[in-house]
């Protein structure tokens, strides 16, 4: 395994520079591009620089980069990129990771990959209220009513985001009587 200094070693000016610990191979976020990453300001291509670095290095991240990354993929539709954070955060054995699992869940969905999103879903550890959330959002989001509303009543307890989000996309699709429906059971309204 190549260290991440001696390859980020060579930006000008110093820039760039990271550090690693031998004890676990983690990345201190002190590298330029990992830090805009991590602050949100990334755009394309520095998304695409800072996977291309952490994938060919077969460096190791801890969660809270990896969301970084998954946040950004989502905010910019970077499927390809996304797909390589995925298959990072699986070789590192973050793939039963409750947090981790619902960011990708929310990328896929806003990619438009829900099938995707679904096998990340079901492989959720001890879903919690956001998780169930993501998946009913992420079906909502692309239109598929009849999926949304199968999570929904799958839902071990709907709470007012929950019911939101079916009400919404009801109203979205022009579905109006059943937007009722749903208006008319929700136990609050606000």
């Amino acid at each position: 395994m190549r260290s991440l200094a001696a390859a980020s070693s060579a930006q000008p000016g110093g820039r760039g520079k990271v550090e690693l610990s031998r004890r676990g191979m983690q990345l201190y976020a002190t590298d330029y591009r990992f830090v805009s990453v991590r602050r949100g300001e990334c755009g394309r291509e520095r998304l695409k620089e800072v996977v291309d670095l952490l994938c060919h290095m077969g460096m190791q991240v801890g969660a809270a980069t990896y969301a970084s990354l998954l946040r950004c993929c989502t905010d910019l539709r970077a499927l390809w990129d996304g797909r390589r954070v995925h298959a990072h955060i699986i070789r590192a054995g973050y793939d039963r990771d409750r947090f981790l699992g619902n960011l990708l869940v929310r990328m896929y969905g806003k990619c438009g990959f829900l099938e995707d999103a679904c096998g990340v879903f079901d492989k959720i550890c001890r879903r919690n209220t956001f998780s169930w959330n993501i998946m009913i959002h992420a079906y909502a989001e692309n239109g598929r009513v009849a999926e949304a509303r199968y999570v929904f009543g799958k839902m071990p307890q709907p709470n007012v985001v929950s019911w939101n989000v079916l009400l919404n996309m009801y109203g979205k699709c022009a579905i109006l009587n059943d937007a009722r429906s749903i208006f008319d059971r929700m136990p609050q309204r606000n």
